[in-house]
């Protein structure tokens, strides 16, 4: 069985505002999951990865003049 997640942000203000100058550009993210559960429910396994792509984006601001704050690139996990 998979999972299929997707997490799509097409436009952003940082204070709420319509003015352009907040505004940060559209952005998507391919994030995936695999997982395998015994029939008894004993164990399970799963397989992960965020943001497979590697894409770099900004994500937060705490004005319109102060620091920009990257999100973090890939990740990838194995979880038994």
């Amino acid at each position: 069985m998979s999972v299929k997640e997707d997490n799509v942000t097409e436009h952003f203000l940082f204070d709420g505002s319509t003015v352009s100058l907040g505004a940060l550009p559209a952005y998507g993210l391919i994030n995936a999951r695999l997982g395998l559960e015994s029939q008894s429910g004993d164990w399970q396994a799963a397989v992960w990865g965020i943001n497979l792509t590697d894409d770099e984006f900004l994500y937060s601001s705490a004005s319109e003049f102060s620091v920009l704050s990257p999100r973090s690139p890939i990740c990838r996990a194995l979880r038994a």
